[in-house]
Order: structure tokens, then sequence, then C-alpha cells
């Protein structure tokens, strides 16, 4: 599992009325998640790596 921020800016703030935001894709079999708290400030998004998908 990785927890970071890549200063990467995916979720608009004009975009999300909500207080948290969240995204999820999968990646040559592992699973993202991109969590942005407090949507509506200019804040870091957090992009984790979950797991891996078992088939």
């Amino acid at each position: 599992m990785w927890v970071g921020c890549d200063n990467e800016q995916t979720i608009a703030a004009e975009a999300v009325p909500q207080h948290q935001a969240a995204a999820l894709w999968v990646k040559e079999g592992e699973v993202h998640v991109r969590v942005k708290l407090f949507a509506w400030l200019n804040v870091p998004e957090y992009h984790v790596v979950v797991g891996r998908l078992s088939l």
C-alpha cells in the first residue's frame, strides 16, 4: 500500500460542492483511490494505492 500527495489536482474544487471527494480506478491490477478532504478549499489530494486485484 502507498499513500501520499503527488502534486496532481484531478478533482476540481468548483465541480465538487461536497466536503469530501474521491475517485477510484484500477491500473495494471492495482486499485487506486484519490481523496480530497475539505474539497472546497485549495488543499492537496491524496493518492492511495489500496491493493491488488485477485482473480
